[in-house]
């Protein structure tokens, strides 16, 4: 399937999770939460980078954050929502304004990992957000931190795709592994477990 734009991507994947009955609140105008996301959080969990990491970013969006619900034993980081109030050394809460409320807010953190919300990804990494470029940034200045960062995303098999590379743009930043409730997929030669 060929899109025209980023915009049209996103709109054919809300329509698809909802017409699947897969999409959770939020899903419109958001990185979409879906059916499945603690399968793609207990195979984040299992992977060998995960473990070494001792520092792991996430996005404040909810299927990234339900790792506050797995994970215990990690230092958490987080972006405040569009960057507002920068990078957050995250303290436990129920929700994203009680995670607010309760976090700690530090410089630009150095981080072994990255988990990162998308709207869709294609095999090849490239990742479509939600718009505004805040997740591109946030990788970027990430990776002026630690250039050997570790970048995962967590997305439903239906947001997956086989190649973006037309759309992408010069500030797009990409992922490394790609977690679906079905698959880990390593993007670097692409081998698809």
């Amino acid at each position: 399937m060929r899109f025209k734009n980023k915009e049209e991507v996103r709109k054919y994947v809300y329509d698809i999770l909802v017409k699947n009955n897969v999409c959770l609140f939020p899903c419109y105008g958001h990185i979409p939460n879906f059916k499945g996301v603690e399968e793609t959080i207990k195979k984040i969990i299992s992977l060998d980078v995960f473990e070494k990491a001792k520092r792991i970013f996430i996005s404040p969006d909810t299927p990234q954050r339900k790792i506050l619900d797995f994970v215990k034993d990690k230092e958490i980081y987080m972006a405040s929502p569009r960057l507002k109030y920068g990078f957050l050394r995250v303290k436990r809460g129920k929700n994203l304004k009680e995670i607010l409320k309760n976090s700690e807010r530090v410089d630009i953190p150095f981080v072994d990992i990255a988990i990162v919300g998308s709207v869709a990804v294609d095999l090849k990494g490239n990742r479509i957000g939600k718009g505004g470029g805040y997740g591109d940034r946030e990788i970027k200045i990430l990776k002026s931190r630690n250039k050997n960062l570790k970048v995962i995303t967590n997305i439903h098999d239906l947001q997956l795709f086989e190649d973006f590379s037309y759309l992408m743009e010069e500030h797009d930043e990409k992922v490394d592994i790609i977690v679906t409730p079905e698959k880990i997929i390593y993007v670097e030669n692409n081998p698809i477990i």
